[in-house]
């Protein structure tokens, strides 16, 4: 049997003695506190030690390739330059206008009405073009490749694990 090192858990004295009355307690010549012990470990109750075992699976030594990503469809430039072109003449002019010595004011919102025509279009070649990079995210093609990248990528890690475990 083992024996144990006491302390006492309320001063940290190792000055403790077993009282005969009963097997579960102590108490300490320090402070005079008693205390329970804790109860023995039982073999059942000991965590037991096994060696872990790899298990050996079936590596695929081949080349690994890697898909091409499919060409995503091409951003409207032209739009985002026209309407940002429509935006920047209108925001002129009206500039140019807000300084002359009298101002027209039906000209003035005629150019504010070119400026709002102008971020609209520049707003709705911002909504074209992100559904069609979403429809192109969600198309077969665009699915198949992310799955074939996966095993790729799945395929390299077996094998550098593989290699791992080769060089233990």
């Amino acid at each position: 049997m083992e024996m144990l090192a006491l302390t006492c858990p309320q001063c940290g004295s190792a000055n403790v003695k077993l009282l005969p009355e009963r097997n579960d307690l102590a108490q300490c010549n320090y402070c005079n506190s008693i205390f329970m012990l804790p109860p023995p470990i039982v073999d059942e109750a000991k965590p037991k030690i096994t060696a872990i075992q790899e298990e050996e699976e079936e590596v695929d030594m081949t080349e690994v390739v890697y898909p091409i990503r499919p060409t995503p469809p091409p951003d409207s430039a032209a739009g985002i330059l026209l309407s940002l072109g429509v935006v920047l003449v209108g925001a002129l002019c009206a500039i140019c206008e807000v300084y002359e010595w009298k101002p027209d004011h039906q000209r003035l919102v005629l150019f504010g009405i070119i400026i709002v025509i102008g971020i609209f279009a520049l707003l709705m070649v911002f909504k074209y073009d992100s559904q069609k990079s979403k429809e192109f995210e969600e198309s077969e093609e665009m699915q198949t490749y992310i799955k074939e990248s996966k095993a790729a990528y799945e395929k390299s890690m077996a094998q550098i694990r593989y290699r791992m475990r080769q060089n233990k």
